[in-house]
């Protein structure tokens, strides 16, 4: 996910306020005309005008995040939109008005949630993704080595003792084979 806010088919009217507003918090902006680029492109927020794209467009868009399944993903509306169906409308976001202040508070929470997620990724995406790797070979496999896990992750030995450390503290049984030289589980 990049920096910027992605902008489907937004009047220049519209635009013109949406580019202060980024601007001030030092946000860039994408404009395009495909819809696919809404979901194709890893952006903080989507901004869409109804009243440009109309009801069939608005649909799609709103059917393409819904299937993505990613709970964060919202677009937001320049204006209200037509009657939509309500399995869509918890993702359309409507400000109270389109004004510099209203569109820099939502953005500014839209960049927070992303900047707490980045950190959350940093602390606990990583050493999951490494636990859960060691669980799938030991599964599989029966087998892990250190050196398989250090050179896929590129980390210490250490950190690898630590989550299989993690994995004993958890209920699951890994010991080290000192005739072989790998963990087995």
């Amino acid at each position: 996910m990049n920096n910027s806010i992605m902008c489907y088919r937004v009047s220049e009217p519209r635009m013109a306020v949406l580019r202060e507003a980024c601007e001030d918090l030092g946000l860039g902006i994408l404009e395009t005309d495909l819809a696919t680029d809404v979901i194709a492109i890893g952006s903080l927020m989507v901004v869409v005008d109804p009243e440009a794209i109309g009801p069939r467009d608005l649909l799609h868009c709103l059917s393409m995040v819904a299937a993505l399944g990613d709970p964060e993903v919202r677009l937001v509306a320049t204006s209200a939109a037509w009657c939509l169906p309500s399995e869509f409308v918890k993702y359309l976001i409507v400000p109270e008005t389109w004004s510099r202040e209203c569109l820099g508070r939502l953005l500014g929470g839209v960049r927070r949630r992303a900047l707490n997620r980045q950190v959350y990724d940093r602390l606990y995406g990583e050493p999951l993704r490494r636990i859960m790797f060691i669980r799938r070979q030991l599964a599989q496999e029966h087998r892990i080595s250190t050196a398989e896990v250090t050179a896929r992750f590129k980390v210490s030995n250490r950190t690898v003792q630590r989550d299989i450390e993690v994995l004993n503290a958890a209920g699951r049984r890994v010991f080290y084979d000192f005739t072989s030289g790998v963990y087995r589980g």
